[in-house]
């Protein structure tokens, strides 16, 4: 899901490059640019809901491997994305002691690369419309939104293989506690 999330609006733009005469940037004059505008937000929402509930199964998973000294409980790894100011800031350190509990490290605050540049690329995808505003003339709106869709390929490029890894240690994890069950 975060795969087709990220890809939807580079989708959407080379049609437009492709044929401009069918699309209308700005103007919602017919219902179908709005119906697009609408699947694309009701897909984003589900993505994040889908995030959302992955994060909120693996942490679940680390207390049901016996992590029970963890900052952060499971439900509130994803609140603190909700709370403002806040959620540039603890959200990365639940990321971060998800990734060092599911790898079984003793120090739950060493920082994982991968965890940092995501959360770098979360944070640039967060504010990067604002920057470039700023930076370019409304005359480069459709190099802002290429720029936009370049960040949320990258972030899906980081996100993927950083939940897959995450998973990927719980569930080796959850072998080694069955080897132990039965040695």
């Amino acid at each position: 899901m975060v795969a087709i999330d990220a890809a939807t609006n580079p989708a959407l733009l080379i049609a437009y490059q492709l044929s401009p005469d069918l699309y209308e940037l700005h103007a919602y004059s017919d219902m179908a640019s709005m119906r697009v505008d609408l699947a694309m937000l009701a897909w984003t929402l589900l993505t994040m809901c889908v995030f959302a509930f992955w994060i909120f199964r693996a942490g679940r998973n680390l207390v049901a491997l016996g992590h029970g000294s963890l900052a952060f409980r499971p439900a509130t790894r994803i609140l603190w994305f909700l709370v403002p100011f806040a959620n540039l800031i603890i959200p990365y350190h639940c990321m971060r002691e998800l990734w060092n509990a599911s790898h079984a490290k003793t120090d739950l605050g060493e920082t994982p690369p991968l965890v940092a540049i995501w959360w770098g690329m979360w944070l640039f995808s967060f504010f990067d419309l604002i920057v470039l505003g700023v930076f370019a003339g409304p005359f480069e709106l459709m190099t802002i939104i290429w720029i936009q869709s370049a960040t949320g390929i990258a972030l899906a490029a980081l996100a993927i293989p950083m939940l897959w890894r995450i998973a990927r240690a719980q569930a080796a994890q959850r072998s080694s506690g069955l080897t132990a069950i039965f040695a």
